[in-house]
């Protein structure tokens, strides 16, 4: 049983029998238990020993039940009536814990025509069994926050998968030139827009760092940049590439955008 919201009432799982001294289920009997658990669940807004239970923490019981009892929790006429068709003698409330917190409560209850009349071994009996029922919620609940976070990180995963390739894409198919260059200044991934606009092939680019391409009037200027970049600061300056290292020839200006607003692995984009 757990307590329900926003209702002061419980909601249950029931398992009903109603037995005879001899053994044999009181089939009359039936009808009447399954009224009362159907239309009569425990009202926490009032004295009961669910109540006591979930708010202590602590088992609860009443070994000899009486009609004073019956007239204390009687809600209306119906009620009454269905609590004396029972003719209860004992209840026992055990509480059920998960992750150190109450979350419901074991009851048991004993009535007068079964011939049976709770004692304190019953209460032991209810208090391990709501133990050992406690201990498989608690599994229950683990089982569950596992299953939680592996589906949570199969789709953070599949999210990061789909991410990289759309950035791989845009990367390797951008109209401009972009880099990945590590803080030393080294090309570390190049795409092919760029290795046209230096006059260098990707295998030679990924041998050289920044300031090997660069224009020697231009290596002061491009690391200033380069500092507000690793610093997380997006720049624009003008920039003059080197085409080849073989010839002395030098491509126009060139703006350049360097942003590190992303650094990952000792690197800026």
């Amino acid at each position: 049983m757990r307590i329900g919201a926003p209702s002061t009432c419980c909601e249950r799982a029931q398992i009903f029998a109603a037995v005879s001294p001899c053994g044999q289920a009181e089939k009359d009997k039936e009808p009447i238990a399954e009224e009362f658990y159907r239309n009569y669940a425990p009202d926490l807004s009032r004295p009961h020993p669910i109540l006591t239970a979930i708010k202590t923490g602590r088992s609860d019981y009443m070994l000899d039940l009486d009609q004073r009892w019956t007239d204390q929790h009687a809600r209306d006429e119906r009620h009454r009536f269905l609590l004396e068709q029972m003719e209860l003698s004992g209840v026992i409330v055990v509480p059920l814990l998960v992750q150190g917190r109450v979350a419901g409560a074991l009851s048991m209850f004993a009535s007068r025509y079964s011939g049976r009349k709770y004692t304190v071994a019953d209460v032991e009996f209810a208090e391990e069994v709501g133990r050992r029922a406690s201990i498989a919620l608690d599994n229950a609940w683990l089982y569950r926050e596992v299953q939680r976070e592996l589906t949570e990180r199969k789709q953070a995963e599949e999210a990061l998968r789909e991410s990289e390739e759309r950035f791989r894409s845009t990367f390797e198919n951008a109209p401009v030139g972009m880099a990945h260059v590590g803080l030393d200044g080294r090309w570390l991934r190049v795409n092919d827009t760029l290795c046209e606009i230096t006059g260098y092939s990707r295998k030679e680019l990924l041998t050289k760092t920044f300031g090997d391409i660069t224009h020697p009037d231009d290596l002061e200027r491009a690391g200033r940049a380069c500092k507000a970049c690793s610093q997380a600061k997006c720049q624009r300056t003008r920039w003059r590439s080197a085409i080849s290292a073989k010839m002395v020839l030098w491509s126009g200006w060139r703006s350049l955008y360097l942003c590190g607003a992303m650094r990952t692995g000792g690197r800026f984009i």
